[in-house]
């Protein structure tokens, strides 16, 4: 990305697919924010606001809280000043309709079309990873219990803290989040394939799908 260009980007994919590492390298390398609509969700949720309350008992069952909802979540941050350079999206869309009204906001805003990202996971490998994760409620990190997982029995590395499984990781949650995630998948594949859209194989290494993935960005720098 030269100097004093935008970068919108969506990061596609599953729970679990990996969008959260990716998301952070790009953050760094961009010195752009990563936006999660799930972190958002879930910042209404602890400070106890209505729509926090509302949606609380829908995350905990592994559903989806309405778009008008995420809609309003979105366009109240990426009106904020570190979103200044561009901005990268965890989580969203989730539909056509989602996708529909990104390309709206953008348009009025004069930013660049999305790049996307697509990590692309298979449903028994993500279904493992979900299942291994564990969050540290005080630095909010995330670990996995596969092999090399956190040490200590569940002890966060950073600050001592227990670590803790996040509700929407719970096998009740999991099953019902992937269950319509290939209903997700081809709906906003299908909406997006066409543009400057990047299918990355997921299931490598971290390290690969890094790779992977800055290679495609850059061919597309050197194309543009």
């Amino acid at each position: 990305m030269k100097s004093g260009d935008v970068f919108v980007g969506i990061l596609l994919g599953a729970p679990g697919s990996g969008k959260g590492t990716q998301g952070a390298t790009l953050s760094e390398l961009y010195r752009i924010p990563t936006i999660s609509t799930g972190d958002l969700l879930r910042a209404e949720i602890a400070a106890n606001s209505r729509l926090g309350r509302l949606a609380k008992s829908v995350i905990a069952s592994g559903g989806l809280v309405s778009d008008e909802f995420v809609n309003e979540l979105l366009v109240n941050r990426i009106a904020a000043a570190d979103c200044c350079d561009g901005f990268l999206l965890d989580g969203y869309p989730r539909s056509r309709p989602q996708a529909e009204y990104l390309d709206r906001v953008l348009a009025e805003r004069n930013l660049p079309d999305p790049t996307v990202i697509h990590l692309d996971v298979s449903l028994d490998l993500l279904k493992k990873r979900m299942l291994a994760r564990r969050q540290c409620p005080m630095c909010k990190r995330i670990l996995s219990v596969l092999a090399g997982g956190p040490p200590a029995e569940g002890i966060c590395p950073d600050d001592g803290t227990r670590l803790i499984t996040r509700a929407d990781d719970r096998r009740e949650a999991v099953e019902a989040r992937l269950s319509g995630y290939e209903n997700y998948e081809r709906e906003v594949v299908a909406y997006y394939k066409s543009r400057n859209y990047h299918r990355i194989a997921g299931e490598a290494s971290m390290q690969d799908v890094t790779a992977r993935v800055l290679e495609a960005l850059t061919a597309m720098v050197e194309a543009a």
